[in-house]
């Protein structure tokens, strides 16, 4: 997309097999505050099902290895790729190769990831208990959730769509940030 280089987008999609794969990613610190046990439980029980999707978890942090058991316990194996730490010049290409942010943390958050999917053009499915303030329009550039079939809904419609369809999608979100000064952006976070 936009700010990233289609070889590295490229690259990305090769060494993890995300080619003709929906992709969703989950971006930031391995800590239990961000609900990675949770998304991954959810995953279980509602998706891991869907031959087409992954599940991109990119960062690294305390609770890494026992989020690696936890998605082995739950043979996610096939379905889940922890990549590690990337570091922040690389993220671009991350999101490019991606279709949608997702985040199951109930505490509420400004989420510098979330700010980075939205302007990747990624919709952003989070958590109705975390609320990322003045972040997200429901329905506009993501999609609040607040069970387990919610979060598979919009997982689910956003796979379904076509390659055609995504790139509209991307825009559409990419156009509800696109105006918002840095200012005004700082001032949300704060």
């Amino acid at each position: 997309r936009q700010n990233a280089d289609p070889d590295q987008v490229n690259a990305v999609k090769m060494k993890y097999h995300l080619t003709d794969k929906t992709v969703a990613v989950f971006a930031g610190r391995l800590l239990y505050e961000k609900g990675v046990d949770i998304l991954l439980q959810r995953w279980a029980s509602h998706l891991k099902l869907e031959r087409g999707l992954r599940l991109l978890i990119v960062g690294t942090g305390p609770e890494k290895a026992a989020l690696q058991q936890l998605s082995k316990s739950l043979n996610l194996d096939k379905q889940v790729i922890f990549t590690g730490e990337v570091m922040n010049k690389d993220m671009p290409a991350y999101y490019a190769a991606s279709d949608l942010f997702v985040s199951a943390s109930e505490t509420p958050l400004m989420s510098m990831a979330v700010c980075e999917a939205l302007l990747a053009g990624l919709p952003c499915i989070v958590s109705d208990k975390s609320r990322p303030a003045g972040q997200l329009e429901h329905g506009k550039n993501g999609f609040y959730f607040s069970s387990s079939n919610e979060l598979t809904d919009y997982v689910r419609r956003i796979a379904s769509l076509d390659y055609n369809g995504k790139e509209a999608l991307h825009r559409m979100v990419r156009s509800t940030v696109e105006g918002v000064s840095k200012d005004a952006q700082a001032q949300a976070m704060l």
